[in-house]
């Protein structure tokens, strides 16, 4: 297969520009979209390479045809595949120069609910909100580790999220609901044209998807 867009499957046209949505194929169009054709490539490829793989996963860790130990190991592979994605969004949302986890927080201090922002009764050195909390022991865990340093994931029917001695309990159920809610407010947010991530959208498009990252 060639450098064409059309060799790997048109699934969008934006501004008249046919589109796979796999950006090494599609970087010579770019930039002939507008401002809002930009932010519709970009929902339309989150969508394709992030939130429906997501959905994938969450109904594979469900089905009963696997035992328990297939269905954790899905399970951190969403939930790592989750935490990324929140940092990926993060960092269209901020400078180029800012450190991974401003990136993150950022996005869930925004877009997500407000109870990250909130102060733990018992939290580990160091961190001083549950959104700082899910980076540390989720985020990095996972990332690092590939596994969830205190706490864990769990059914907690519908609530969020909950303390525990063994540390952050995170209902994955309700954080996948929290994290698509979320996804939808930065996509409202960022197409207003006063909006200040706006602005730092579009740069960190035209920095990333257009000319490419070095």
């Amino acid at each position: 297969m060639g450098d064409s867009p059309e060799e790997h499957g048109i699934r969008a046209e934006i501004d008249g520009q046919r589109l796979s949505l796999f950006v090494d194929y599609d970087r010579p169009r770019l930039h002939k979209l507008s401002d809002d054709g930009r932010l519709e490539y970009f929902r339309r490829r989150f969508k394709l390479v992030v939130l429906d793989p997501l959905a994938v996963l969450l109904d594979e860790h469900d089905n009963p045809k696997h035992g328990a130990d297939r269905a954790c190991a899905v399970l951190l592979l969403w939930g790592n595949a989750l935490m990324c994605g929140i940092e990926a969004l993060g960092h269209f949302l901020t400078p180029s120069t800012s450190p991974n986890s401003e990136a993150f927080l950022t996005f869930v201090n925004a877009f997500m609910d407000p109870a990250w922002r909130q102060r733990p009764e018992n939290p580990p050195p160091g961190v001083d909100s549950y959104g700082r909390w899910l980076w540390d022991s989720f985020r990095n865990g996972l990332a690092h580790g590939a596994y969830v340093k205190n706490g864990g994931f769990e059914p907690l029917g519908g609530q969020l999220f909950r303390e525990s001695p063994a540390g952050l309990k995170v209902d994955q159920y309700a954080l996948d609901v929290d994290f698509r809610s979320g996804v939808q407010k930065m996509h409202r947010a960022i197409s207003q044209p006063d909006n200040y991530f706006r602005s730092t959208f579009l740069d960190r498009f035209n920095w990333t998807y257009i000319q490419g990252e070095a």
